[in-house]
């Protein structure tokens, strides 16, 4: 059975992006908005609400960063500060991936993981469905276009920066998928 060239791209492009993955098992986060959307992710999974900056996650920040929270209208130490400020999507994602997987160290593997299959690999396929969509309009050659296409989700596939992007916890990730499941769905 010979597999379609869509499936063959998501799996080498899986595999591409499962390497720096799996070569970084041990890597944690850093203090920014990695942070940030990994305390709210955790805040959720706990079911505690959209909240962040629990008294935990300030001894963290304690070398780094002096402020205090104790006297923020409605702050719980336990539970943190209710919070708008960040959209809430990309921590839902999350705090489902930490549901499955818990909230110890393990979580920041879990969540590579879950961004290498569900945000990063399927970024080549769909790069050549938009690509063979968009592509149309300009070849009417049906081999040129599927050319065009395939060469387009090679170069999604093995381009470095996007082989390491599912290392960072943030909104670029889904963003991408996005991007590209909107131009093909809308078109």
């Amino acid at each position: 059975m010979k597999l379609s060239f869509p499936f063959r791209i998501y799996l080498i492009a899986l595999v591409l992006r499962l390497i720096p993955v799996l070569l970084t098992r041990s890597l944690g986060i850093g203090l920014d908005d990695m942070f940030q959307y990994d305390m709210l992710a955790r805040s959720l999974a706990a079911g505690n609400g959209f909240r962040w900056y629990a008294q935990v996650d300030l001894k963290q920040l304690e070398p780094y960063v002096d402020f205090d929270l104790a006297t923020a209208k409605g702050y719980d130490p336990k539970y943190g500060l209710y919070t708008s400020f960040r959209a809430p999507l990309y921590p839902a994602f999350l705090a489902i991936v930490y549901f499955f997987s818990g909230t110890g160290f393990t979580r920041f593997l879990a969540a590579r993981l879950a961004h290498v299959v569900l945000l990063g690999a399927p970024l080549a396929p769909l790069t050549y469905f938009v690509s063979k969509y968009f592509s149309s309009s300009l070849f009417c050659d049906e081999t040129k276009l599927e050319k065009v296409a395939k060469v387009s989700a090679w170069i999604v596939a093995c381009y470095p920066m996007l082989l390491v992007y599912p290392l960072g916890l943030g909104t670029e990730n889904p963003f991408f998928v996005l991007l590209l499941a909107s131009f093909l769905f809308s078109a």
